[in-house]
């Protein structure tokens, strides 16, 4: 089975060896990754003095999310320590390559076993966080050899993953068990796991609930949607791909008086052009509202959000939200906008996300599988708002109900020689 796994890590760098030249975040993660481990051995020497390493892994934005509150959580329990983020997407480096909660950010090195044991032996960190998932073999393999304490939070499992199938099942079991403690989010993990003989897992919830609530209580101050939004009914349709926006725009361009915040995932010049050439009422780009301060946002019927970083603190402005994804390879996250108090929508690919099927069974949150049903949906709460206010609380309730995994993590986490 390694070598089944180092063939596939081979082929996977040759591909995107391969594509760099022709595909952006394709030559980001190559680029990246060049020189990557000397430039941060040259870092450490300069800053990092007696203060012991505790490292972050984050596949991308998502994971960033929910490992933030532990990172930020750690320095204030351990001020002394020194935080490594690392990430294995650009998206995720790019995204948070300024942020000032870490002392040092950088890609984690493609999962060779030499690369994995250099970066090992470079950073030699007390403790390494994996957040969610990334479950790189030769990684874990060498910061446990180094003696670093290895830890998995705000993990999930289901039954149809690989590591509990039959023969291949075996192999990634024994990366988990390499593992000094596995928090994981729920009850059912926890049995999956003990049911393979599993003994270092906790269930400590989701870190994602705390740091919704976190941004929610201290918004990003968005002067212009905020006139946009003003005595207006207002969707805002976040983190969207073309299907979401193509039945979204069915809705938009047969519906007056809805405004609406298009928020979509990938803003690349291309995917923002085509969106607002299908817009048949009055449309602005953000930026152009940032750009030229004569512009009035309530002039207009639909912003497109064209900014990274903004999305979180956007849903503050909305009577409802609609959360991208459902129509491809699953929803994004429906706890930014729950945290504000407003029915959440989403479509059809929303099973692998516990927090959906529980904000739809308690009414907070609504699957829509065409435009027909989220027009319906809307309907029904213009006729209603005391409808709409109690499946807004709903949401709220939820999210509050679950709070307090990242201080639960941190107390478990235990960093030693502090």
């Amino acid at each position: 089975m390694l070598l089944i796994y180092n063939i596939a890590i081979f082929f996977y760098a040759t591909l995107v060896h391969w594509v760099a030249p022709f595909n952006h975040k394709a030559h980001l993660f190559v680029r990246g990754r060049k020189g990557q481990t000397q430039r941060l051995q040259e870092q450490l020497s300069i800053k990092r003095g007696n203060h012991p390493i505790v490292h972050f892994h984050c596949a991308s934005m998502g994971e960033f999310e929910q490992g933030r509150p532990i990172i930020e959580q750690m320095k204030k329990q351990y001020p002394e320590v020194q935080i490594l983020l690392t990430f294995f997407s650009p998206s995720g480096f790019e995204g948070c390559k300024n942020y000032a909660g870490a002392d040092y950010i950088a890609y984690l090195p493609l999962d060779f076993a030499g690369s994995a044991r250099r970066f090992a032996s470079v950073v030699k960190p007390a403790v390494s966080v994996f957040i969610k998932y990334e479950y790189w073999y030769h990684h874990i393999n060498a910061l446990q050899q180094s003696g670093t304490q290895l830890y998995l939070a705000s993990a999930i499992f289901r039954p149809q993953q690989v590591f509990f199938k039959p023969i291949i099942g075996t192999f990634f079991r024994n990366i988990l068990k390499r593992f000094s403690a596995i928090f994981v989010q729920d009850e059912n993990s926890l049995k999956l796991l003990q049911g393979f003989d599993f003994r270092n897992v906790a269930v400590t919830g989701d870190t994602r609930f705390d740091r919704v609530v976190a941004i929610a209580a201290h918004p990003k101050p968005l002067p212009q949607l905020e006139a946009f939004a003003q005595e207006q009914e207002v969707l805002v349709a976040g983190s969207t791909w073309q299907q979401d926006e193509d039945l979204l725009l069915q809705i938009a361009n047969n519906d007056e008086h809805l405004r609406i915040i298009f928020v979509p995932h990938e803003i690349h010049q291309s995917r923002i052009n085509k969106l607002m050439q299908q817009l048949q009422r009055p449309a602005v780009r953000y930026s152009a509202l940032l750009g030229q301060p004569n512009l009035q946002a309530n002039d207009y019927q639909y912003i497109v959000v064209d900014k990274m970083g903004v999305l979180s603190s956007v849903y503050q402005f909305a009577h409802y939200a609609y959360i991208g994804g459902g129509f491809g390879a699953g929803i994004h996250n429906t706890l930014e906008a729950a945290v504000y108090g407003i029915p959440v929508f989403f479509g059809i690919n929303y099973c692998k996300f516990k927090e959906a099927k529980d904000l739809i069974a308690q009414g907070g949150a609504f699957c829509v599988k065409n435009a027909t049903q989220l027009h319906l949906h809307l309907q029904n709460f213009k006729k209603s708002p005391s409808l709409l206010a109690q499946s807004g609380q709903t949401a709220k309730n939820y999210v509050t109900q679950h709070l307090g995994a990242t201080q639960l993590i941190c107390n478990l986490l235990k960093i030693n020689n502090l």
